[in-house]
């Protein structure tokens, strides 16, 4: 164990200096990605490259660098060439800034501050039961500049900047606390995550692999010369080749990766559908994970059928973005809380040292943290406290806004590790904090103001697809393992990379609405998805409901299957099931998702059965190729796209 810990214990005089290129090089790459992300998705409609925690344009940006750029610099000039802790570095960089252009934070609050006064009509009554309990403090009232934002600007209008200013600011301000206390809770679980349970992290072991083991004479990295490697990237690239030329060409037929199958009379379908990245991340995951994640897929759709055709239901609306069964919607939302309350109490004595070290002073080493224990304890306090105090200003009253905060955060905390042991990226929350409140409070008892409050936490804390936490978990995976600089410096490369994505994002999703008009541009961004949040809550303001009975007893039920889930895995060896699959199986992600789950799952152990470990490390190579190679496609295409002017080009759905 000692030995072990000393890898996590970097020499101070190993460091390298201030990595001045590596911060440049990543402000410029963050702000690409901010741009591109946005005009893909409302310009080019090829599906919104960073929507997810694969990131594909981040690892089309990754490769482009380590693959054309780097070695072009080392023939130039060895001194103008990048070092692996640079490199990564600029992979942090970018990987934190996918969580704010669109899908992340600004795509979603722009059009919600002005929705509520442009898609109020008589008939949803927002304008009674809406408007006069919105903060005009974040939102937007001018008439002109909120029918320009749907619409376009007039020719000869000036942009209306001002008028931004004052709701962006407190949004802004909000968001980067929000932002802290997340860096916060990642740094005070890295070392029990990273170093006492090991979890393995599939996400960034293709950066990992693209820089390790160059030699001083070499231009690329044995990644890069791997054949197995290649293998594996031109199955997905030759398909996203043939994808987009058929989109130019109707003659070229599409490769489709898609079939379903009608199911239980018609009521629903099984699904085969192939996704090559996920087939890569989740090779990467343990055995036993993946299995229980297409098991419970497939569990959970059966259940489902069933449900359906015999009419068991509960009866009630939980909003937009929860699990569309509301009986697995509450159970599995009982099962996460318990999910995530066992990790904590598994994780007691490194958190009984992050507390003697804040609060007492002890001697707990902590230099492997990119902040200290007491900045990230004491941050993680007062940053909860302004977010409570957030919440009563908007209008929620104090207990309801503790539990809201209590329960997003578990949500949060649950996703990043489920994200983090299975390797899938695509994960949402079984019920939204705001549906959850709603319900073991009842409408009838937060009042107007109150439920308007919470159709406002939507912004950050409804549609889960991305989120900052597991992007900070990941970075600091890469910074414990191969990060050779100051770790204060990652901390940095963090905030400016927060930075420039807000500020970049905010300019050109602004410059692009007011120049086409928001309804032109994504109709799930402008039309759809700003509504969904307050038709919801004018629902519940329109016809309030007490505290959910049936919901309170089967979010207990589902609590007892986890810990039942958790015991007989902790006693048993031969238990097969691992509880994150239970938490994944119901969401719609999965449902689509599983085929591709089993292949890799099923590959893997028949390679580990006959292979062996040497076969098997010789065999991942292949699949980071298929993440590579799909992603790759998709970059590729959105460049051609970009000059051709293209629209609606999607490559891969996932």
């Amino acid at each position: 164990m000692i030995e072990k810990k000393k890898n996590y214990q970097l020499n101070e005089k190993n460091f390298v200096a201030l990595p001045v290129k590596g911060f440049a090089t990543g402000i410029i790459l963050c702000a690409i990605l901010s741009v591109v992300s946005i005009y893909s998705a409302n310009i080019l409609r090829s599906g919104d490259v960073s929507a997810t925690l694969t990131t594909p344009l981040v690892i089309f940006l990754f490769f482009v660098m380590v693959g054309v750029i780097h070695p072009v610099l080392r023939i130039l000039n060895r001194k103008f060439s990048f070092s692996r802790t640079e490199l990564l570095l600029i992979y942090i960089m970018m990987l934190i800034a996918t969580a704010v252009p669109t899908m992340g934070f600004i795509g979603q609050l722009l059009p919600a501050i002005v929705t509520p006064y442009y898609y109020a009509t008589p008939q949803n009554r927002w304008a009674e039961l809406i408007q006069p309990y919105l903060p005009r403090w974040l939102t937007i009232q001018d008439s002109n500049a909120i029918q320009w934002f749907f619409e376009g600007l007039p020719k000869g209008e000036a942009m209306p900047w001002k008028l931004w200013i004052m709701p962006l600011s407190f949004w802004i301000i909000f968001m980067l606390i929000f932002y802290f206390v997340t860096v916060c809770i990642m740094v005070i679980l890295r070392k029990q995550w990273i170093e006492n349970e090991k979890l393995v992290y599939p996400i960034v072991q293709l950066p990992m692999e693209m820089t390790r083991g160059q030699g001083k004479n070499s231009l690329t990295t044995p990644f890069l010369k791997n054949k197995i490697m290649w293998l594996g990237f031109a199955i997905p690239f030759l398909i996203g080749v043939v994808t987009g030329l058929s989109h130019y060409f109707p003659f070229i037929s599409r490769i489709e990766l898609y079939h379903a199958i009608p199911i239980f009379r018609r009521t629903g379908s099984l699904i085969f559908y192939i996704s090559f990245p996920l087939m890569g991340f989740v090779y990467l995951a343990k055995t036993e994970v993946s299995f229980s994640v297409w098991f419970f897929a497939l569990f959970f759709l059966i259940l489902n059928g069933f449900f359906t055709i015999t009419g068991i239901e509960l009866p009630e609306n939980t909003g937009p973005y929860s699990i569309k069964q509301t009986i697995f919607a509450y159970q599995i939302m009982g099962a996460l809380i318990i999910f995530v309350l066992y990790r904590l109490w598994i994780a007691r004595e490194h958190l009984k040292d992050v507390f003697r070290k804040a609060v007492k002073n002890k001697n707990i080493d902590d230099s492997a943290e990119i902040i200290s224990y007491s900045a990230a304890f004491w941050g993680l306090i007062i940053g909860l406290i302004l977010m409570w105090l957030w919440l009563r200003m908007t209008g929620l009253s104090s207990l309801p806004s503790i539990i809201f905060l209590f329960t997003v955060f578990i949500i949060f905390i649950g996703l990043t590790r489920v994200i983090v042991e299975t390797g899938i990226p695509y994960v949402v929350a079984p019920l939204t904090g705001a549906a959850f409140v709603i319900s073991i409070f009842g409408s009838n008892n937060l009042g107007s103001a109150g439920l308007v409050a919470i159709a406002l936490t939507y912004i950050w804390a409804g549609d889960l697809c991305i989120f900052l936490m597991p992007c900070v978990a990941h970075s600091l995976e890469i910074t414990t393992k191969e990060i050779k600089i100051k770790k204060v410096f990652v901390l940095w490369a963090i905030i400016l990379a927060l930075v420039i994505a807000i500020f970049i994002s905010v300019y050109v999703t602004l410059f692009l609405v007011y120049k086409h008009g928001g309804i032109n541009l994504s109709d799930h961004f402008y039309k759809s998805c700003p509504q969904w949040p307050f038709n919801f809550i004018a629902e519940k303001i329109s016809y309030p409901d007490p505290p959910s009975i049936k919901g309170w007893v089967n979010i207990f039920m589902g609590g007892l299957v986890m810990l039942f889930l958790m015991a007989m895995r902790q006693k048993f060896l031969w238990w097969p099931f691992h509880p994150v699959g239970f938490l994944l199986g119901a969401t719609w992600f999965m449902q689509h998702l599983w085929f591709s789950v089993f292949l890799s799952w099923l590959i893997k152990s028949f390679i580990l059965k006959y292979g062996g470990h040497k076969v098997y490390e010789k065999s991942k190579f292949f699949f980071l190729g298929l993440i590579l190679g799909q992603f790759t496609a998709v970059g590729l295409w959105l460049i051609v796209d970009f000059f051709t002017g293209t629209s609606g080009n999607t490559i891969f759905w996932i």
